[in-house]
């Protein structure tokens, strides 16, 4: 083997091996070059812009609407539109967004506070204490006092 590898690297004309070095330093440069280049970052899309700005309103408008729609016309766009972009973004719809903010929300008064359920509920916005423990159990998987006898203990 080692004695091919010899004869090879004698009938190898230099030449030829110049070439490939030359070739090989140009290869190293351009990699330098792209990986100096600065890098073009994505401009966020649309949907994704929209997503966050829903968030956004969500958080400062949480306690006074729980509508998809409402949302809809604060960003000036068809709820069918925040949908779609909501959905697409986040993997989720508006409303199960809106719904998880508000057991956020929740869990924090249920946890931080000696409010009751009922008045955690009005501070919340919901007119009535039955909808916002339903809310609470369909994303939670309990009711919002077991989450509180839970959670203090």
């Amino acid at each position: 083997g080692a004695m091919l590898e010899e004869q090879e690297c004698r009938t190898f004309p230099i030449s030829k091996m110049l070439r490939i070095g030359s070739l090989f330093t140009l290869f190293i440069i351009e990699i330098k070059r792209q990986l100096m280049a600065p890098m073009h970052i994505k401009k966020p899309s649309y949907a994704y812009s929209m997503a966050l700005n829903f968030r956004k309103a969500l958080k400062e408008n949480v306690c006074n609407t729980h509508h998809v729609k409402d949302y809809a016309d604060l960003l000036g766009i068809s709820q069918a539109s925040l949908y779609r972009y909501v959905t697409v973004t986040l993997g989720v719809s508006p409303l199960e967004v809106i719904h998880e903010e508000l057991v956020a929300r929740a869990k924090h008064l249920l946890m931080s506070s000696s409010l009751t359920v009922k008045e955690i509920s009005e501070k919340l916005g919901f007119c009535d204490a039955m909808h916002f423990a339903k809310i609470f159990k369909n994303v939670t998987g309990e009711s919002p006092y077991s989450f509180r006898n839970i959670a203090i203990r």
